[in-house]
């Protein structure tokens, strides 16, 4: 894994769509893309389980963290942010695009444009993790303009 941090995000080319605050109404349509999401990420098990994500997705759209970025009545990716200190830093998180949408852009969109809004929010800089092993990941976050900070070594024990 490598954390990065920006402090101003490059232009990037917008996709249709917008980005949004995701709702309770979104849930149903926001569920199966969460679930998928943490099996992509290679998340541990606990953090797979349906009711524990459905959790998280509550907390951050009660804390008004949870994002989608959508095109008409499709969501396209989604993306979480950390609650934070006011000022200090951001983080975004469980960024996921769905397979079908990949390669359009919709991943660039949304990090871009959330980092954007965080720092348009007052916080000093925005953050993120991202696979090492997922090298488009990385070469999209790096075009946004964040800089690796630290690399991680994760290791699961079974």
């Amino acid at each position: 894994m490598t954390f990065y941090t920006l402090d101003r995000v490059e232009r990037f080319v917008h996709p249709g769509g917008t980005l949004r605050r995701a709702t309770l109404a979104d849930l149903d349509d926001l569920r199966p893309l969460a679930i998928a999401a943490a099996k992509a990420m290679n998340l541990p098990m606990q953090e797979q389980q349906p009711e524990e994500i459905e959790k998280r997705i509550r907390r951050n759209i009660d804390g008004n963290r949870q994002f989608l970025w959508t095109e008409g009545s499709s969501i396209r990716a989604i993306a979480s942010s950390a609650e934070s200190l006011e000022d200090a830093g951001a983080r975004i998180g469980l960024v996921y695009t769905p397979p079908e949408f990949r390669g359009c852009g919709y991943g660039t969109a949304i990090t871009g444009s959330l980092a954007q809004l965080l720092l348009d929010q007052g916080q000093a800089w925005v953050s993120l993790f991202a696979d090492n092993a997922n090298p488009v990941s990385n070469r999209i976050y790096q075009r946004l303009g964040f800089q690796p900070e630290l690399a991680y070594r994760t290791w699961l024990f079974g």
